[in-house]
């Protein structure tokens, strides 16, 4: 398939799956579940197809056809020559800045529909009525819908012990629109996503990969001799008796460093931002429906209203004479405890 044909065909697919959208209406029959299960399966396969062409076709790295237009010694080149060239080497900029869109929307969408299937495993199974063999989705349909005994009736089951939430399946990023979805977070939103996403990229304690340590000993004419040395990770439990075993009995040890792998919780970006986008989106939503019942209750008292604007007023607008004017971080940090101050004194924030 040409180039061209390629993208055209992905954003086709992509703007499908965008117009298509999920419903989770009555999700515990299993007609609904199953008919959502492999919808989601069938777009997975057609997008892993779509990405496998992208790779075979180079959109991995799009702009290596640039340097195939490199510019010549200024002497060899005439003005329309140059002019040629640049016209070419914007063309295929643009090409390449296609590709890698495109593909960088493909990659986000099928790690989106694992997110979703995944959630979707974890819920439901089925039983065969016969035998009692429980299966997976995936093994179901795999299997054709029958059991490895023969029988074709199963009973679907809600897996009230494992972990899932279905309820962000329709706000995951499934035709690769996590750019556009983040754009339409709102202010306390993006907040949100930005804690979200680095609770997500948080290293956890890895393995020990080497131990470094700096080590004194005596040599053969008894002088002090400091060095440092580096052991593999099947000495964790034993370094000391390893230095003394090299480098004799006396062998002091004055610096020691373990040394680890930082695995973070998640490691592919697509699949944070996935997550990040689903959850913050599903919280708006709540917090939208929920909203104007919490401000009836709190804002009652108008006058509280304006004295509240008044002092937010009155402090983002200010400039303490003893913090440099460029200070802007400093000023921010000022002018954010002097309003918190006044708000305290007059019982403005909540005790949580």
């Amino acid at each position: 398939m040409e180039e061209s044909a390629l993208v055209a065909k992905a954003e086709k697919y992509l703007k499908e799956i965008s117009n298509d959208s999920i419903s989770l209406d009555n999700i515990e029959e299993f007609e609904n579940f199953k008919r959502l299960y492999y919808k989601l399966d069938d777009r997975l396969n057609s997008l892993q197809e779509l990405k496998e062409s992208m790779d075979a076709q180079g959109y991995t790295t799009p702009f290596t056809s640039l340097n195939k237009y490199g510019t010549k010694a200024i002497a060899e080149v005439s003005l329309e020559e140059m002019s040629e060239n640049s016209r070419h080497n914007q063309m295929f900029r643009m090409k390449a800045n296609a590709k890698k869109n495109v593909l960088d929307r493909v990659k986000s969408a099928i790690d989106a529909h694992k997110i979703a299937i995944g959630h979707l495993e974890q819920c439901g199974y089925l039983k065969c009525d016969s035998c009692y063999k429980k299966y997976s989705l995936s093994e179901f349909r795999l299997k054709g819908e029958k059991c490895s005994c023969g029988h074709e009736n199963f009973s679907f089951k809600i897996n009230k012990d494992a972990t899932y939430r279905l309820e962000i399946i329709p706000y995951l990023p499934l035709s690769g629109n996590y750019l556009v979805l983040m754009s339409e977070l709102s202010g306390y939103g993006r907040n949100s996503f930005k804690k979200v996403l680095n609770i997500l990229k948080q290293e956890r304690k890895g393995l020990v990969k080497t131990i470094s340590l700096v080590i004194r000993f005596r040599d053969e004419n008894g002088r002090w001799i400091r060095k440092n040395v580096t052991l593999d990770s099947e000495y964790i439990s034993n370094y000391e008796e390893e230095v003394r075993n090299r480098y004799g009995k006396d062998v002091r040890i004055e610096v020691l460093r373990f040394h680890r792998t930082k695995p973070a919780i998640i490691d592919d970006k697509y699949v944070r931002n996935a997550l990040a986008i689903s959850y913050v989106k599903y919280s708006e939503d709540i917090i939208s429906s929920i909203k104007d019942s919490i401000l009836k209750r709190k804002l009652s008292d108008f006058k509280r209203i304006n004295k509240y604007d008044a002092i937010r007023y009155k402090y983002e607008n200010e400039i303490p004479g003893f913090i440099e004017e460029y200070d802007i971080g400093e000023i921010e940090a000022w002018r954010q405890s002097k309003i918190t101050e006044e708000f305290e004194k007059l019982h403005f924030i909540d005790k949580f």
